[in-house]
């Protein structure tokens, strides 16, 4: 692991992306959302050095980890069809919050501009 580092990405000022380069095993990626009740780690990479933890503790350590992934199926949520009673709940669940950007499993899958434009889009092809 000596040839890989991982790279803080400031997406907003209650958000880092935490990712390893050069890209390892399935290319996973760790966001570290900033909040006031305790900062959250949202799933791992795979490298957990030295810099990265004093990253985390300049932040204000960690309260909680979100460890998404159980089997590598189940990395790719996006990638399993869904009933349109379940796409029509997610619809009706995300009408309500405000929102302006998403993001995927990989980097580019991103939204980063119009993403609840783009998701109603999306919902409409469904006919939900």
């Amino acid at each position: 692991m000596m040839n890989y580092k991982n790279k803080f990405v400031k997406h907003h000022n209650h958000l880092f992306e935490i990712v390893i380069e050069p890209t390892f095993a399935i290319g996973q990626r760790a966001f570290l959302v900033i909040s006031e009740g305790g900062n959250i780690l949202w799933d791992c990479v795979p490298l957990l050095d030295q810099e990265t933890i004093d990253f985390i503790h300049s932040k204000g350590g960690l309260k909680a980890i979100c460890k998404k992934h159980f089997a590598i199926m189940y990395s790719y949520p996006n990638r399993i069809p869904l009933p349109k009673s379940e796409i029509k709940r997610i619809k009706d669940r995300l009408n309500i919050i405000c929102f302006d950007t998403v993001f995927g499993f990989y980097s580019y899958q991103n939204l980063t501009c119009n993403a609840k434009e783009i998701l109603q889009s999306s919902f409409k092809r469904y006919e939900v």
